[in-house]
């Protein structure tokens, strides 16, 4: 067997021999070694580009749930201001003497008349028409109005008279006496239950 005798090949050859094989070899290691590599990096580069983009979003949604605990909180206090215009059910006798007491303090003689016949029931509240009829010196009757304005509960007024009363009296006091009769919806609801 003769293999091929490398002394008597040119050197033309041998060079193309060498450059032929070099270029072989670096194929065979770019096609075995290097693209799988490449592959494998190109393959974590994009896991890691998966991970950040889901640890952002986790990020972003975390955030997301400290801002709703803060609206909730805001929530709370602005329903605790949303009940205080409706009279508690179970607070009748004190919405009650706190007219009564707005009465004693104006000096006014009052009558209030709770008309449950008349009572509409809402979803969530009542609304139940309320008399009160109020006799005392204009002045001490204005400021009773001014009280009834000024209470957390709400009254919507839907009929307001005024008249004068003819009292027979020695004093002067006595003959400027007046009668005030409101008629207005009052709105009361159970308390609203806050978790």
């Amino acid at each position: 067997m003769n293999l091929i005798d490398f002394k008597n090949i040119s050197v033309k050859i041998k060079l193309g021999l060498f450059i032929t094989l070099f270029i072989i070899i670096t194929l065979l290691l770019s096609y075995f070694v290097i693209i799988p590599s490449a592959t494998k990096i190109v393959n974590i580069k994009n896991d890691i580009k998966a991970k950040r983009t889901t640890i952002e979003k986790k990020y972003e949604d975390r955030k997301k749930i400290g801002n709703v605990g803060k609206h909730i909180k805001e929530i709370k206090t602005n329903i605790q201001l949303l009940d205080k215009p409706f009279v508690n059910n179970n607070q009748k006798l004190e919405f009650i003497t706190t007219l009564e007491g707005l009465a004693t303090k104006n000096n006014v003689e009052q009558t209030i008349d709770l008309m449950t016949s008349e009572i509409s029931d809402k979803n969530f509240y009542k609304i139940i028409p309320t008399r009160i009829s109020v006799k005392g010196k204009f002045e001490d009757i204005f400021n009773y109005s001014l009280g009834i304005e000024s209470l957390n509960e709400y009254l919507n007024v839907q009929y307001l008279k005024i008249s004068s009363i003819s009292e027979t009296g020695t004093r002067e006091e006595e003959r400027k006496k007046v009668k005030l009769l409101i008629k207005a919806d009052t709105f009361w609801c159970d308390p609203i239950k806050i978790k």
